[in-house]
């Protein structure tokens, strides 16, 4: 219940502040956008027993709790967690895990709901898309890729201001804390400019060709390092939380709405929003070239995919799309809804969201 809730508030907002908007109305946007943050970080931080690997996380906590930083990095946790997020909870293993996950909340929401404030005109919807489609996932569930995605935000701030050292410096500490953060490098190559359909499609069509080539079974036997190895054999044997086909049908229905309703000539001056584009478009082509690994080709391309925050609201702003009048808005929130209402609900019914349980810290 408490998720349909949230989504009916997030939805009613962004309708309200983004589609059915005046200059009146408008000022009070900033308010109810910190609202909505602080709730975000309120849920995600009292929760216990709820979301996807929480069970594995406290694990993790309780057995580095009770080790020195030698044993931490000498034993079995060492092969399989990164160690940049080894030593957070190392650092915070004098709290208890309710306050380490509520710290870490915290740490998570804030870094991208910032990132969001300063980059999106239109917030109410990104929040909503945020939370519809991601917030559960990441931030109630593989948290600590949700803070990973958290400090790649600031990688791309960086890269967007041509900071190439805090680019790569933050690409370097969010691969501590999460592996699958080093493919976020694609992005320092993207450029921000349109491509022809026919480009678009080629790489398309390439990236399937290759998707051909099983490669990663042989760097899970030839690279000898233990890490990468335990990885790759966790990653082989795993089974995604969704079909990489599931995965791949959702991105490529989000770029079609996107190609569908942005005026690209008018929104050349927004080169952000053009790198964003190319950046969601290229999480598809990874996830194709990855499809024989589903775990990675899906949850370990999140942080490309995560750039449709930056295009979506996109779609709502009548100065950048070809038919900005408040009936066509509506269709598409209404559309867009529809999709994350799918998409949360598919995640909430397959994994340990119900029910939703909390506790005060303590």
């Amino acid at each position: 219940m408490i998720y349909a809730i949230c989504f009916v508030i997030f939805l009613f907002a962004a309708v309200f502040f983004d589609v059915f908007t005046t200059k009146q109305i408008k000022k009070y946007e900033n308010g109810f956008f910190i609202a909505g943050c602080f709730l975000l970080i309120v849920m995600a931080g009292i929760r216990t027993n709820t979301g996807y690997d929480f069970q594995s996380y406290k694990v993790i906590f309780e057995n580095v709790k009770s080790q020195n930083i030698l044993q931490i990095f000498s034993g079995g946790w060492s092969l399989v967690v990164e160690p940049g997020y080894l030593i957070i909870n190392y650092l915070l293993k004098g709290l208890s895990f309710q306050q380490f996950v509520f710290i870490i909340a915290v740490l998570s929401i804030s870094l991208k709901t910032a990132f969001i404030n300063k980059y999106v005109e239109k917030k109410m919807i990104c929040l909503f898309i945020y939370y519809s489609m991601y917030f559960l996932l990441y931030d109630m569930g593989i948290m600590r890729q949700g803070l990973a995605i958290g400090i790649l935000f600031w990688a791309y701030d960086a890269i967007l201001k041509d900071n190439r050292f805090k680019f790569f410096a933050l690409i370097v500490i969010a691969t501590l804390v999460h592996s699958s953060s080093v493919l976020f490098i694609i992005v320092y190559f993207v450029k921000n400019e349109k491509y022809s359909r026919k480009v678009y499609w080629g790489i398309l069509l390439g990236a399937l060709a290759f998707s051909t080539i099983n490669i990663f079974g042989w760097i899970a036997r030839n690279i000898p390092i233990a890490f990468i190895q335990n990885k790759m054999f966790y990653y082989l044997n795993s089974v995604s939380d969704e079909s990489i086909i599931n995965s791949i049908i959702k991105r490529l229905f989000i770029l079609l709405i996107v190609t569908y309703n942005l005026d690209f000539e008018n929104i050349q001056r927004k080169k952000h929003i053009i790198k964003s584009f190319n950046i969601f478009f290229f999480s598809i082509v990874l996830s194709i070239i990855f499809s024989a690994i589903p775990i990675l080709g899906g949850r370990g391309t999140g942080a490309l995919q995560i750039m449709q925050l930056f295009i979506l609201p996109v779609c709502f702003n009548g100065k950048y799309i070809k038919k900005g009048d408040v009936f066509h808005r509506l269709i598409y929130i209404l559309v867009i809804a529809g999709f994350a209402y799918y998409s949360m609900y598919s995640l909430i019914n397959s994994h340990d969201y119900l029910p939703y349980t909390a506790l005060i810290l303590l």
